[in-house]
């Protein structure tokens, strides 16, 4: 059997060289691709911020605890561990003819949770969430789910 020959070089030979340079342009193009496409790992600091909620059932706010991880209750996200937690009477007003009157109500309080995450490194978004004073966040706790507004945002030292 003869062989086929192309200006002296084999067709077989001058198809597996074809194929192979094809090939490895594919796989540059590939790893070129996939360097661009790919997230680069996150720089992370550490926050507090602290999140206000009101009119909270006295007994749901005994349950929550110092330690406890809260969960972005929209996005499932992390949004850290509580460090502290402040319990206050819940005030609400009440008018009562010409006056107004202010009353604490003994089934209900204000809470303030303090939480300790990692933000990337804006400082400020956790689990996907800019926080900004005033940010309205959905957050669930093991004892509790409600919204919250965030009133304190600070950087900490490891």
């Amino acid at each position: 059997m003869q062989e086929k020959r192309f200006r002296g070089i084999s067709v077989s030979l001058l198809c597996f060289v074809i194929s192979t340079v094809f090939l490895l342009l594919c796989l540059s193009l590939f790893i070129f691709t996939a360097r661009l496409i790919t997230p680069k790992a996150a720089e992370t600091t550490p926050i507090e911020y602290t999140l206000f909620f009101t009119a909270v059932p006295k007994k749901t706010a005994e349950g929550i605890m110092r330690g406890d991880a809260a969960v972005d209750a929209v996005r499932k996200g992390s949004l850290g561990r509580i460090s502290l937690v402040e319990v206050t009477p819940h005030k609400r007003e009440v008018a009562d003819g010409e006056c107004l009157r202010i009353l604490e109500d003994p089934s209900l309080c204000d809470m303030r949770l303090t939480l300790r995450a990692s933000a990337q490194t804006d400082g400020r978004t956790v689990a996907g969430v800019s926080l900004y004073i005033g940010t309205k966040l959905n957050i669930r706790l093991p004892a509790y789910t409600g919204s919250g507004i965030c009133i304190k945002i600070k950087e900490v030292s490891v």
